[in-house]
């Protein structure tokens, strides 16, 4: 077992002999015996004993008091003052600076030993609970510090809607609470969206979810300020019920994205219908043009086939396959618009590679054909372009 260092101060030295040899009877270790309150404070840093018996009367300056009191602040070491005096004028000063007991001279050996062991039970405790404090002030501290990084405002209440805490960022200047704000009922710290639903949460306890999670809109003049409310029941360590817990997020930034985006996307769907319905409406009336030109092809051919060589043959032939390869075309721009408008759907089992494949073909057909009318350019850009809408706007 460790030995309990003592500081003796004492400025009698038969009477500060008498009491060295009374403690080290009883195991103790005097490490230092000094006369003087200012020589007792520079030991208490230099040796830290883990308690000082000391005279109140000392020579010098500094008395024993005054030297108690400045080595508790400093050091928290223990002191137990020893005196020739009992009356109740030095009790009540010495009992400012909270010492662990008083030994009235002459100091018997079993007083000594008692006061000590009581005394170092004492401090034993007060160092725990200064370490407890210490670590509470700590985690008090870095709370705070997570709350001043926050935008949040957080409040409680008990299970009566009292305000127990709250928080609010400096910086808001909504949920103006006075200074007096604790104390008062929900109904005058929240609008009154947020009043209702609070007064649903305390009505409608349900233990260890949230509650109420919802969104709420507060004007200002003519500006728009948007909240994320999330309202939960706090529940103590006995699972006992004892109110609601709410944080509040301002969102008017993302609701603003919000509407850009919506606004954005509507404006995409106008144009992309627009686009739709003018090939559409354009791809109609070139399948009319080539039927008709279809029929005067047959008309002529039938007049005039017992008067055609082969090579003529050939030629109405080579129309024909033509005409009918620009009207197949033109079927697959009517049904890639009417899956843009969501009229039709695309072929089972075949995606927009069946139709960029037959695009392809069309245009290897105007290049070894002899002519190719002068909107089928424009034409094939739109199926193109039609081609990469389809595929995209289920996304949109």
């Amino acid at each position: 077992m460790r030995k309990v260092k003592v500081l003796l101060v004492e400025d009698e030295a038969i009477v500060a002999k008498h009491m060295k040899i009374l403690i080290e009877k009883a195991g103790h270790d005097v490490v230092s015996i000094v006369s003087k309150g200012e020589e007792a404070v520079k030991k208490a840093e230099e040796i830290k004993p883990d308690i000082i018996l000391m005279d109140i009367q000392l020579k010098g300056k500094m008395n024993g008091i005054e030297a108690a009191e400045t080595i508790n602040n400093l050091f928290h070491v223990p002191v137990v003052f020893a005196t020739a005096h009992s009356d109740e004028n030095h009790l009540e000063k010495a009992g400012l600076v909270h010492p662990y007991g008083y030994l009235v001279k002459p100091i018997h050996e079993r007083d000594l030993l008692i006061t000590l062991k009581m005394a170092l039970h004492s401090s034993k405790l007060d160092a725990e609970k200064r370490e407890i404090q210490d670590k509470l002030l700590a985690k008090e501290e870095q709370l705070q510090l997570t709350l001043n990084s926050l935008d949040d405002f957080l409040f409680s209440f008990d299970k009566n809607g009292i305000l127990i805490d709250y928080y609010k960022p400096k910086h808001s200047s909504f949920f103006n609470l006075p200074e007096t704000g604790i104390g008062i009922s929900y109904k005058e710290v929240l609008p009154p969206e947020m009043s209702k639903k609070a007064e649903e949460a305390l009505d409608n306890f349900k233990p260890g979810i949230s509650i109420q999670h919802f969104e709420f809109m507060q004007l200002e003049g003519e500006t728009e300020y948007w909240f994320d409310v999330k309202i939960s029941s706090r529940i103590r360590n006995n699972n006992e019920y004892d109110g609601i817990t709410g944080l509040v997020r301002e969102i008017s930034s993302r609701k603003q994205i919000e509407k850009i985006l919506i606004k954005a996307k509507k404006q995409a769907e106008i144009a992309i219908e627009n686009k739709i319905d003018f090939i559409a409406d354009m791809s109609q009336e070139l399948k009319i043009a080539f039927n008709e030109i279809m029929g005067f092809i047959h008309v002529i051919e039938n007049q005039t086939l017992t008067n055609l060589n082969d090579e003529q043959k050939e030629c109405f032939t080579l129309m024909k396959e033509k005409i009918n390869s620009l009207l197949l075309m033109i079927d697959d721009v009517q049904q890639l618009s009417d899956a843009g408008n969501g009229a039709v759907k695309l072929i089972e089992g075949k995606d927009d590679s069946t139709h960029k494949k037959r695009l392809n073909r069309y245009k290897q057909f105007g290049k070894v054909g002899k002519f190719l009318p002068p909107d089928m350019e424009s034409l094939l850009g739109a199926l193109e372009e039609i081609i990469e809408l389809n595929s995209k706007t289920s996304d949109i």
